[in-house]
């Protein structure tokens, strides 16, 4: 919901409508309107693998969804809510693509270390994922701590 208002946003502000950007904190963090028919950070930016991604998306949505339905009891705070983020940001970029067959990105960090422009569903997807891979680090390591604790009994 915070990413289509987000968009919603960029879209009708005149001065990005008008192709111009605005600098927030100049130069690292600037506002710029992009329309992306690619995935993620603008890769694939022309969509020529749009007929691909958009169904290995859906399939990959659904299965998160499925997932949480059958495990969210069983799974940490932690790993429900990146795969909650993961879901939230790959189903605003996917009903953009659907609805409109393109993304708007409109968030440019650091563009000239970093020289992508993305929206807040791209950053809700990798915070997800980042919270994802150290949960799964945390995990391996209690299970390593657990398994040595009971050898020393």
């Amino acid at each position: 919901m915070i990413d289509q208002i987000s968009k919603i946003l960029i879209i009708n502000n005149p001065t990005l409508s008008s192709g111009d950007q605005i600098s927030i904190i100049d130069p690292i963090l600037v506002l710029k309107k992009i329309e992306n028919k690619g995935i993620a950070f603008g890769i694939d930016g022309d969509g020529h693998f749009s007929y691909i991604f958009t169904p290995l998306t859906i399939v990959l949505t659904l299965a998160i969804i499925f997932y949480l339905y059958k495990t969210s009891n069983q799974n940490s705070n932690l790993i429900n809510i990146s795969l909650s983020l993961i879901l939230g940001g790959a189903l605003g970029n996917l009903f953009d693509r659907i609805f409109s067959g393109e993304v708007v990105d409109f968030i440019a960090l650091f563009e000239s270390i970093f020289p992508f422009i993305f929206n807040l569903a791209d950053t809700f997807i990798t915070v997800g994922m980042i919270m994802l891979l150290f949960s799964d680090i945390l995990i391996r390591k209690n299970k390593k701590n657990e398994k040595e604790a009971s050898k020393n009994f």
